[in-house]
């Protein structure tokens, strides 16, 4: 979010922490309390936020009574609006419940293989488990079946994962008790 409010505000990553911390820290807050990444890259993409522009001239009380009104000319476009965000939202969610269950399919693969090749320990599991994946096919192809590949993890997807999010200890956690993991997050 940090590199959009500075390509809005056209100033460098130092300046957006003087503003943040001192001299526009309000304006900061407010951006960050009340817009989405997507909000601003809209902004950045197109000059404006559509969902703003169709609501900006009602306040909140008007929005509300609009949501219980049978007047469609008032609000169709608002509910068009909704309906749109919503379907995006539900298709984004439906991509991201298909690229978990991918994860889970690379992630057992990848347990089964790193421990038959590599001696994993909490010290080295992160190390060892990047540069195994390093050494993969770029597309990760051959980890899960091909009908689910629309929705692939590449190399760089899970370097990052495993580099950003988890420790080595939690990768070797992640890698030793795979099944029993992901069993207990179906529950």
């Amino acid at each position: 979010m940090r590199d959009i409010i500075c390509d809005i505000c056209e100033i460098g990553e130092k300046s957006y922490y003087v503003w943040k911390n001192k001299s526009h820290k309000k304006l900061i807050e407010l951006i960050e309390k009340y817009f989405t990444k997507e909000d601003l890259q809209e902004f950045l993409q197109t000059g404006k936020i559509k969902k703003y522009d169709i609501i900006k001239n009602y306040n909140y009380d008007e929005l509300l009574e609009l949501l219980n009104t049978d007047k469609k000319e008032d609000i169709s476009s608002f509910e068009e609006y909704l309906i749109y965000n919503f379907n995006l939202k539900k298709g984004n969610i439906l991509k991201l419940e298909n690229q978990l269950k991918n994860l889970e399919k690379i992630i057992l693969k990848i347990s089964k293989e790193i421990f038959l090749k590599e001696k994993l320990t909490p010290k080295n599991a992160k190390e060892k488990t990047i540069n195994y994946i390093k050494s993969l096919k770029p597309t990760l192809k051959g980890f899960i079946p091909l009908s689910d590949e629309v929705n692939i993890f590449t190399k760089k997807d899970l370097i990052n994962l495993f580099e950003k999010y988890y420790s080595s200890i939690e990768i070797y956690v992640l890698l030793k008790y795979t099944k029993l993991i992901f069993e207990i997050n179906k529950e």
